[in-house]
């Protein structure tokens, strides 16, 4: 038996890594799951922010300190269920169409994260899971406990915040955070026009995947975002751009 850490790059599971490290606690190995928009051509599907600076920076400094990391990766990526063709529905007209976006709250990409996760769990069968859980967490906490894991932050009175400092204090707090990004997709329909807006300003090449399959036009479902097209949130996209910005203190656009 031996002791496991499942790391997002978050700063919950970033700052449990860090404590370990100071305590001393063993740790035989660190897994990270990840998703892809397209795996052939190495497009994930985490915040391109954060996962260029997990890839690049994070996992190359944690492997610095000795720790074993494991990267386990999703068997199909976005693209795998957007050029799925349809063969039997009994709708005919739908027969020989890819399936196209997938429809919001019923991702595909939310079982391949669970099957994955799965698979380290049987892998580490017997271990010890180690969870980024804050002692400002207590609902977290009891469903913890129920599933037979340990937190080493909340066992030393870290709350999220302290996890945040922590992550500060060693350079490693993603910056998901400082531009007030969020934990999912980047192509996810629960994300905020804003989002979007930040993804066609900052990242034009993602942004474009997105507007190019959208013009396929063998698709069963054009519905990007519950019900509106690519086309509809592109506009809508654009008339947010259009709203008037605040700088930030380092000179750069609140969107």
């Amino acid at each position: 038996m031996g002791n496991i850490i499942s790391w997002s790059g978050g700063k919950d599971s970033t700052a449990t890594i860090i404590l370990a490290h100071e305590l001393g606690i063993p740790i035989d190995v660190v897994v990270i799951a990840l998703l892809y928009f397209d795996k052939e051509r190495g497009i994930y599907a985490a915040d391109h922010d954060h996962i260029e600076w997990l890839m690049k920076f994070a996992v190359p400094k944690i492997r610095s300190w000795g720790y074993n990391i494991n990267i386990y990766e999703a068997r199909h990526d976005y693209m795998y269920y957007f050029n799925g063709v349809v063969r039997k529905s009994k709708n005919k007209t739908k027969n020989g169409k890819k399936r196209g976006f997938l429809i919001g709250g019923m991702c595909k990409l939310t079982a391949e994260k669970q099957s994955t996760i799965k698979r380290i769990d049987r892998d580490h069968k017997g271990d010890t899971h180690i969870v980024g859980i804050c002692s400002d967490e207590p609902g977290r906490i009891e469903r913890m406990i129920r599933r037979g894991q340990r937190s080493i932050l909340s066992e030393n009175g870290f709350t999220q915040e302290d996890a945040r400092r922590i992550c500060e204090e060693y350079g490693l707090l993603s910056p998901i955070y400082r531009k007030h990004g969020r934990d999912g997709c980047w192509f996810c329909p629960n994300a905020s026009i804003k989002h979007y807006a930040r993804l066609k300003t900052e990242r034009p090449d993602l942004y474009g995947e997105l507007e190019k399959m959208s013009k396929d036009k063998n698709l069963v479902s054009y519905g990007f975002k519950y019900g509106k097209t690519f086309q509809e949130v592109d506009e809508m996209v654009d008339e947010y751009l259009k709203k008037p910005k605040q700088m930030d203190l380092f000179g750069n656009i609140e969107f």
